[in-house]
């Protein structure tokens, strides 16, 4: 069985990024990915075969590196972490501002 490993590296003074791919499974010693070759077309807008399927965990990997490069989606409302980030200090706001309430002589549960 062949499993994929990706990783990327960014370069702050050519502001680019090299992604590098090995595959575990081929041969004695695995195989490495080369360099993406584009090819000309005569006519724009043909269907063209994806240049490189993966599956959900080298996927992921890839995901996982490039936002270890510092790349972000560009729309959308952030990371599942940031999510959980905000969760954790809304209920310690909650629990604060109940406290207060309490101190005051206010019931709130």
């Amino acid at each position: 069985m062949m499993s994929v490993e990706i990783s990327a590296d960014f370069d702050p003074v050519s502001r680019k990024v090299s992604v590098r791919m090995f595959a575990r499974g081929l041969g004695q010693f695995g195989a490495l990915a080369e360099p993406v070759v584009f090819k000309t077309v005569e006519q724009d807008g043909l269907w063209a075969p994806p240049a490189l399927v993966l599956d959900m965990t080298a996927a992921q990997q890839m995901v996982d590196e490039l936002w270890r490069c510092g790349l972000r989606p560009s729309e959308g409302s952030g990371s599942a972490g940031a999510l959980a980030a905000t969760e954790r200090h809304l209920a310690d706001m909650r629990t604060i501002a109940l406290a207060s309430l309490e101190a005051k002589g206010i019931k709130c549960r």
